[in-house]
């Protein structure tokens, strides 16, 4: 609710409270899910959408990536940004 009433950017308010340690997965994810959907999708840089996107074989259990991944390319994803 912090980074809410200061109308703080995405990058800001992720910055700030993975630097405050604790549970950071899960503090990560509220703030991530609340400033991101207060900012909207430009808000999200590039690079980051990207390197997600591109890491995909990376994840934990396969079950974790869709059966549809395809669908979403970085390419096609990216390009909802321009």
């Amino acid at each position: 609710m912090y980074h809410l009433k200061r109308n703080s950017s995405l990058n800001e308010a992720l910055k700030d409270i993975l630097k405050r340690g604790g549970d950071t997965c899960a503090n990560g994810a509220i703030v991530g899910g609340l400033v991101g959907a207060a900012c909207g999708l430009n808000a999200i840089d590039e690079s980051k959408v990207e390197y997600v996107l591109d890491n995909k074989e990376n994840a934990a259990d396969n079950e974790a990536v869709p059966s549809n991944y395809n669908k979403y390319s970085p390419g096609k994803v990216v390009s909802r940004f321009k």
